[in-house]
């Protein structure tokens, strides 16, 4: 039998199975969802919801499927910085230094069907907030798949939003976009970290790239009804004002160490209390642990507690912005963010020391 062999730079092949990660499926939804998929020189995935597509240092030679997950894990293990690979009958097999190398299966015949996603045309340059709003609105999105549109980001030719029972977060910018369109959130999230720059509109898809990398993602568009956000935050009136501190934002990033963990949703919880002349606690829980700091603030309204995503709060910090607590209600604005939440009871009633 013979084999074709090339050599290749490890950390250039993990970025780029990384790269189109988003497009795998953790269970095979659709046959061969869960692999990578090569030819041509690139690598292809797809789950029926993203699609992925990017160069690869591999070469044309290799070509067919490989599941995902035992591939990634290992070549993530490894610490060598040059693999020489060999190409056999249904087989890939990776060399390093010291006589270490693995073998991953590889189907030739390719059955998922990627070519059902269009070929985009007509790129634009992405917004330069694009990609930061959809990460922090995205927060807002319910994981209640009974409620399709609520787990999905409003994108409107103005803005970007997402809400979900309990909170709601709206972006202002210009989007490009023709027309509103809903992506799921767990689609379009990936765009901030992939570094995505520039954007076309399909009849059934959005379409992602990076120019430079020439990395691509594509998520499937819905035209699903959205609730009308306007009929509420224009009713958001006067209330209680609390100044948030400058360290609310790197105390709420070491909470979310814990609160993350939680799979229903990444959210803090926020406590303001008027003990001392305004106080403002936050707190990251989940199964491993918790994370409290308490801070000065400004505020001398009742006791209020609230949840919220940390990146949001980030956001809101960095423009120093003020917190406006009413009726059963926070809300901010910050720059072209507008943020609110419901409050809620407090979950266990403890009380720590002030400092």
């Amino acid at each position: 039998m013979s084999t074709t062999t090339q050599k290749i730079s490890r950390e250039d092949l993990l970025k780029s199975l990384e790269g189109v990660e988003p497009g795998l499926s953790k269970k095979a939804i659709i046959e061969q969802s869960d692999c990578l998929i090569f030819g041509g020189g690139r690598v292809q995935a797809f789950n029926d919801e993203v699609y992925c597509d990017g160069p690869c240092p591999l070469n044309g030679d290799v070509a067919g499927a490989v599941p995902a997950v035992k591939f990634l894990e290992i070549m993530r293990k490894l610490e060598q910085e040059e693999l020489e690979v060999a190409l056999g009958e249904g087989v890939l097999t990776f060399k390093g230094k010291g006589a270490e190398r693995f073998k991953v299966r590889m189907e030739a015949e390719v059955t998922l069907p990627v070519g059902e996603v269009e070929k985009p045309r007509g790129f634009q340059p992405l917004h330069p907030d694009f990609c930061e709003a959809v990460a922090a609105v995205g927060q807002c999105a319910s994981r209640d798949q009974s409620r399709f549109s609520l787990t999905c980001v409003h994108l409107h030719p103005k803005w970007i939003e997402a809400l979900d029972d309990m909170q709601l977060a709206r972006w202002r910018l210009p989007t490009g976009l023709a027309a509103p369109v809903l992506v799921r959130q767990s689609s379009i999230r990936h765009l901030k970290q992939l570094g995505m720059t520039e954007f076309a509109e399909g009849e059934g898809w959005l379409h992602f790239r990076t120019k430079k990398a020439g990395l691509r993602l594509s998520c499937r568009r819905y035209v699903e009804e959205f609730p009308d956000l306007d009929e509420i935050l224009k009713k958001l009136g006067d209330g209680e004002q609390a100044q948030l501190p400058k360290g609310l934002a790197e105390a709420a990033d070491k909470a979310a160490v814990f609160s993350s963990e939680n799979p229903d949703a990444n959210l803090v919880r926020i406590i303001l209390t008027p003990n001392q002349g305004g106080r403002v606690r936050v707190r990251g829980m989940g199964l491993s642990g918790e994370y409290t700091k308490p801070l000065k603030a400004k505020y001398a309204g009742p006791r209020t507690e609230f949840l919220m995503p940390p990146q949001i709060l980030g956001e809101l910090c960095k423009k120093h912005s003020e917190v406006t607590v009413g009726a059963g209600k926070v809300w901010a604005k910050a720059g072209h963010l507008v943020y609110l939440a419901c409050t809620v009871t407090p979950d266990d009633g403890r009380e720590e020391p002030e400092q």
